[in-house]
């Protein structure tokens, strides 16, 4: 798991074959550079969290004729990023499948503040009153 395309691009150039980039990546510039992962040999995933970085994406991948994959990204509870749980999960995917150049892969969830937590019974009642189905 990478958080910057730049990694990435270091990862697949020394022959690793499965990259996640584990932030949305919203820059031109940057999708540019992500979506020729492939082209190294490199399956690469990224998550995804609106609706018109789909069309980006499926864009530059067109252009490189490549494809990604997309992870949806949940919101479940930090408020940093990614969509409310429910039809917003479903829309979006449904808008990864439908793009061309781009692969649904599956959903991404992170709340970094529960890997703190020590005790089992506490993480798990603070991560799931935070998650609105």
């Amino acid at each position: 798991m990478l958080p910057k395309v730049s990694e990435a691009e270091v990862f697949a150039r020394g022959g690793i074959r499965d990259v996640l980039v584990s932030n949305q990546v919203r820059d031109p510039a940057k999708i540019d550079r992500m979506v020729q992962l492939p082209k190294l040999g490199a399956r690469t995933i990224c998550c995804v969290d609106d609706i018109d970085n789909v069309a980006e994406l499926s864009a530059a991948t067109q252009t490189h004729g490549t494809e990604i994959e997309c992870l949806v990204e949940i919101d479940c509870g930090a408020g940093r990023c990614g969509v409310a749980a429910g039809e917003p999960v479903v829309e979006l995917a449904k808008a990864i499948a439908a793009a061309p150049g781009l692969k649904f892969a599956g959903i991404q969830a992170y709340q970094g503040a529960m890997q703190h937590l020590q005790d089992y019974s506490e993480r798990k009642e603070k991560s799931t009153s935070r998650l609105k189905w």
